[in-house]
């Protein structure tokens, strides 16, 4: 078995926006839960963090590859984000799309809207299922769990 890493993510900030104080956040489910401010990541840091690993040379894998079977190159990176949150996979899926890169994506079903939800007060708000469908090219899914 190769050595990988896996890069986990939660939430990208927009350029510009300031990293919010723990408050509550929307999931369809209506769960009550925060996301804390060392899980945010602001958008230019994501961004020359995929520069850099490509210019680092270390191969990043397709998720895809992990389960396939495909031979897997000591020293991969996977990218990965937990939970859905809809800014920071709309973030991810743009500088993703931008640099031809798949990244796998860790979902609470239960969590995701019928339809796009308005965000509040610059609180984290989970994708919906139309969302999700146009972020399908650059992630790919993975069962974090049904309900939490």
């Amino acid at each position: 078995m190769s050595d990988y890493t896996v890069l986990l993510y939660h939430e990208l900030i927009p350029a510009g926006r300031p990293i919010p104080t723990p408050g509550p956040v929307r999931t369809a489910q209506g769960m009550d839960t925060v996301l804390p401010g060392p899980l945010y990541v602001r958008e230019e840091d994501f961004a020359a963090q995929l520069d850099w690993l490509a210019a680092s040379g270390r191969p990043i894998l397709d998720p895809r590859v992990l389960v396939d079977g495909s031979p897997i190159p000591a020293g991969s990176v996977v990218i990965s984000f937990d939970d859905f949150w809809r800014t920071g996979i709309s973030l991810a899926a743009l500088h993703l799309r931008r640099r031809g890169l798949t990244a796998l994506g860790f979902l609470v079903r239960s969590w995701l809207f019928d339809e796009p939800q308005e965000e509040v007060a610059g609180r984290p708000v989970c994708l919906s299922w139309p969302e999700l469908e146009a972020t399908r090219d650059v992630f790919v899914t993975a069962n974090h769990g049904d309900r939490l």
